[in-house]
């Protein structure tokens, strides 16, 4: 249960978008936590996606998999819902889990709402595919994001490694270091489309 009180200053949420953007998750943790026993509904979602994702960052894996979970049941028309359950996904990953991590990525691809998170998401699908030993379907699946987002930063990097790889089970390992960057822009992204220009 939330108390009502008024609305997190914007100032507070600044300090922790710019927290979680330099990485100081454990920051970012502790203070979400605080905000939410006093947050309104209105930033609840942001605190609930902030939360959650700083605690994937820091592998604190069952904080991150209820803060998640509450973000995709109390907001399933949110602004952070693509980004939440691609973050969700991301916990089954880490943990292992990896049927589970193949099944909510193919079910977020085939969401309307997926598609700015559609190349991640592809890329994350081969890299599970991959770990399942599932060589060709990874394969096709970088063949498609290539195809279906030739401009992206995730098939730029997959086509790279593709070509670069001598044997396609390598790609995957090439390209996990890559997934930081790539999630800090979605993020930024997400939050301030107009710098980036979109």
């Amino acid at each position: 249960v939330f108390a009502v009180s008024p609305n997190v200053a914007d100032n507070d949420l600044a300090s922790l978008r710019a927290d979680f953007l330099e990485g100081k998750y454990g920051v970012v943790l502790t203070r979400t936590q605080e905000l939410l026993l006093r947050q309104d509904p209105k930033n609840r979602e942001e605190l609930l996606y902030l939360q959650g994702v700083s605690a994937l960052k820091v592998r604190e894996l069952d904080l991150a998999r209820s803060s998640l979970e509450r973000l995709l049941a109390d907001y399933p028309e949110g602004r952070f819902f693509a980004h939440g359950w691609m973050a969700r996904a991301e916990v089954d990953l880490l943990a292992g889990e990896y049927e589970k991590a193949l099944a909510a990525y193919e079910r977020l691809l085939q969401e309307e709402r997926a598609t700015g998170v559609a190349p991640q998401a592809t890329l994350r699908l081969a890299q599970v595919q991959r770990k399942l030993g599932r060589w060709d379907q990874s394969k096709e699946s970088i063949e498609n994001l290539m195809t279906q987002a030739p401009s992206s930063v995730e098939a730029a990097q997959a086509g790279r490694a593709l070509h670069a790889a001598p044997a396609f089970p390598p790609l995957v390992d090439y390209m996990d270091g890559m997934d930081a960057l790539i999630g800090r822009f979605q993020f930024f992204r997400l939050l301030a489309p107009e710098a980036v220009g979109e």
